[in-house]
């Protein structure tokens, strides 16, 4: 728990000390005991709002680190959706049964479904289009690669935090990531 709270080693237990030191030493101004345990009180809170910043820094590199892998199956998904589109149409004109084809890809869809909120269509002779936030990931023979890469800087408090924003590796193109696992990290760390 990054604000441990609410215990009195959290933040609120430490700003609590220290404003209850001020308020002691207020009575007591001429007290070197209450002097001193103002400034324990004070480094104690500062050494808090440390941690909390390195815990917070730590978070996000974890969450970064999540989204990479999450687009890295993504991409992976992705490809084999477009080859397994393409061995379903070999397949369907070579007078073969591609149910088999279609299960699989059915199954990687499915996979796929649980990490972003995607688009299908399928055409009349069985290959599907999948897409991301209006953008083709997967198509016939066809595949995007997808990548996080910074985007705005947002400033809050004095402290700035780096968004990430998704594109295609291809053309730099912003892709709109929501729901799913990938969605939901994102958003958690923009």
């Amino acid at each position: 728990a990054t604000v441990n709270e609410p215990t009195a080693s959290g933040l609120s237990g430490a700003m609590d000390r220290f404003f209850q030191a001020w308020q002691e030493l207020s009575t007591q101004p001429e007290d070197a005991v209450a002097r001193n345990a103002l400034m324990l009180d004070a480094k104690a809170m500062t050494d808090t709002f440390h941690r909390l910043n390195a815990e917070t820094r730590t978070l996000r590199g974890s969450l970064r680190d999540e989204i990479t892998s999450k687009l890295d199956r993504i991409n992976a998904l992705a490809k084999d959706i477009a080859r397994l589109n393409t061995d379903i149409l070999a397949a369907g004109s070579g007078g073969q049964d591609p149910n088999d084809m279609k299960d699989l890809r059915d199954g990687k869809l499915e996979e796929l479904s649980l990490l972003a909120n995607i688009s299908i269509s399928e055409d009349s002779l069985g290959s599907v289009n999948v897409s991301l936030g209006g953008t083709v990931i997967a198509g016939n023979g066809d595949f995007r690669t997808l990548r996080a890469v910074p985007g705005a800087t947002v400033s809050i408090a004095g402290t700035d935090f780096d968004q990430l924003r998704i594109v295609t590796d291809t053309s730099g193109a912003d892709v709109m990531l929501a729901g799913g696992e990938a969605g939901g990290l994102l958003k958690s760390y923009n």
